[in-house]
């Protein structure tokens, strides 16, 4: 898949890169409202995620650290 500079922008932000290592994993997002996050989950470089009180995120995968 290549990444929109919003996705790109969407991973940095996810894994909250320092130096160029990943010190987080996770990007809050309505799957529903945003296509980009949605795109990269088809993909399987993200996974929808939803806590046990009902908000919604997204979880980057090996594939999308890489």
């Amino acid at each position: 898949m290549t990444l929109t500079p919003a996705q790109n922008e969407i991973l940095r932000q996810a894994l909250a890169l320092r130096s160029g290592v990943p010190t987080r994993d996770h990007y809050s997002a309505d799957w529903r409202d945003d296509p980009d996050c949605e795109a990269m989950a088809d993909a399987g470089l993200m996974l929808r995620c939803q806590t046990t009180a009902g908000a919604r995120f997204y979880t980057v995968t090996d594939a999308g650290v890489r």
